[in-house]
């Protein structure tokens, strides 16, 4: 039995403590929760090396396409093994299933064709007899454990959701939504949709005909925190909704409270608070997980991504309510965004959550053929002056000039002053430059090129659905 007494993360000289220590839920059986070091099986059955086990589960699973996280097979075979050195109770797929954190992952185990657990050789007919009662004590167990897997959960209460609009002095909208386990990392996105006028019963009909109008703008929020809406600005009517409820890596999904009217004067505000609640599993429909996958992926979550988590609430709901979702009824808004997206409630009775082609919950979401959307902006103009230099203009002139002091056109008074004083008054004409009009400065306005034409981006739409981002 060396073989398995070195499988990785086992600690055979801490047997009996482990074995007092290890609770239920790490899928070991009540029969053998209590035994004493000195009551383990001598002689224990042959199972397959843990590294043989784990290479044979990831292996189907990478054929099948289940996504899972690193390390979630082998975390999970971990408690599986070291039961077995303690009480030699086998491995099984359904144990497997129970420690399992991945959900899809533990149910494609369990239904493999194939134990993964399987020893490589054959198995020793005496060992076998000799190990009789240690293999019923594991079928009680194992039996407990498929039945806890595939039996309807108890009858579930869940919180209605809530919401509550009040009245501020700041003159602006606020909205806060409470989700209790939401994760930004893991969960699909809180989506507040917000649109013009009372539109209330529109969104929640259930009518066929009834058509939701387009929200006129849609907010990711972050559970828990206060978030401006800086889409309302002008005075009016508004009103405020979560079509799709967020979805958490389990599967969990939330009761949505109904969409909140509000009344905007320009100079009051208002504070929304939205409360979601965990919907109880067995009170799921595929409406709702349609529309949470819808949500998603308009949202532009991965389309991976928002898949495995509708696969995961379609089989938490499937084992709640004993194979069969109910179908439910899809609301005016959520049909108006599975109608964007394609994507359409899982079928009934899955419990397989795989993601296979011919497996799992839902049908595969449309991909979105993003084109941009541009808003034009032509070129900017200004008059800006400047100024044009003019030289001052000069021309010959004929002048007369006095001979005995030079001056310039004399007058008859002053030839008789000369001649009074005995000086001749005799006059001559000379060419002479003269300034005809002074030097100046010509101010002249123009237009100027400041910003030159260019298209801008402000969104993205879908060429094939119309949805926009």
């Amino acid at each position: 039995m060396e073989e398995n007494n070195k499988q990785s993360g086992l600690d055979p000289e801490a047997k009996t403590e482990k074995l007092e220590a290890m609770p239920a839920d790490q899928g070991q059986a009540d029969a053998t929760e209590k035994l004493s070091a000195t009551e383990i099986p001598a002689d224990k059955p042959k199972v397959a090396k843990m590294e043989t086990a784990e290479r044979r589960i990831e292996k189907s699973l990478a054929k099948q396409g289940v996504e899972h996280g690193e390390g979630d097979v082998h975390d999970a075979l971990i408690p599986l093994y070291e039961r077995y050195e303690l009480t030699g109770a086998t491995p099984t797929q359904e144990a497997f299933a129970e420690a399992c954190r991945n959900q899809n992952a533990g149910l494609h185990v369990a239904n493999m064709a194939k134990n993964p657990f399987r020893p490589t050789g054959k198995r020793n007919a005496l060992i076998a007899v000799g190990c009789a009662a240690a293999a019923a004590l594991i079928i009680v167990g194992s039996a407990f454990a498929y039945s806890s897997t595939h039996q309807p959960e108890p009858k579930q209460e869940s919180e209605p959701a809530a919401a509550e609009v009040k009245q501020v002095e700041d003159p602006t909208i606020h909205a806060k939504v409470n989700c209790d386990g939401w994760n930004q990392d893991t969960s699909t996105p809180i989506v507040l949709s917000i649109y013009q006028g009372d539109v209330k019963d529109t969104l929640t009909s259930t009518d066929e005909n009834v058509t939701a109008p387009e929200p006129m703008a849609e907010k990711q929020v972050v559970a828990g925190e206060d978030t401006e809406i800086t889409e309302i600005t002008e005075k009016g009517t508004y009103t405020l909704a979560i079509v799709g409820s967020p979805m958490l890596d389990d599967g969990t999904l939330f009761n949505l409270p109904e969409p909140q009217v509000v009344e905007y004067d320009g100079e009051h505000g208002a504070s929304i608070e939205m409360t979601l609640t965990p919907k109880a599993a067995e009170n799921v429909t595929e409406a709702d997980i349609a529309a949470a996958q819808a949500t998603a992926v308009a949202a532009g979550t991965d389309a991976g991504k928002a898949s495995n988590a509708a696969n995961a609430a379609n089989s938490k709901a499937s084992s709640a309510q004993g194979g069969n979702v109910a179908t439910g009824n899809s609301t005016a808004a959520s049909k108006n965004n599975s109608n964007k997206t394609g994507v359409t409630a899982p079928s009934q009775g899955n419990q397989g959550g795989n993601t296979g082609s011919n497996q799992g919950g839902s049908t595969q979401p449309h991909q979105h053929n993003w084109v941009a959307k541009t808003v034009h902006h032509d070129a900017v103009y200004e008059n800006q002056t400047t100024y044009i230099h003019h030289d001052a203009v000069y021309e010959n002139q004929t002048v007369s000039v006095c001979v005995t002091c030079g001056a310039e056109n004399p007058s008859l008074q002053h030839s008789k002053n000369h001649a009074l004083n005995g000086q001749s008054d005799q006059v001559v004409e000379k060419q002479k430059r003269v300034k005809v009009k002074d030097a100046y400065d010509e101010p002249v306005t123009k237009s100027v090129l400041v910003s030159a034409a260019y298209d801008e981006t402000v969104g993205y739409y879908c060429s094939t659905c119309g949805a926009t981002k």
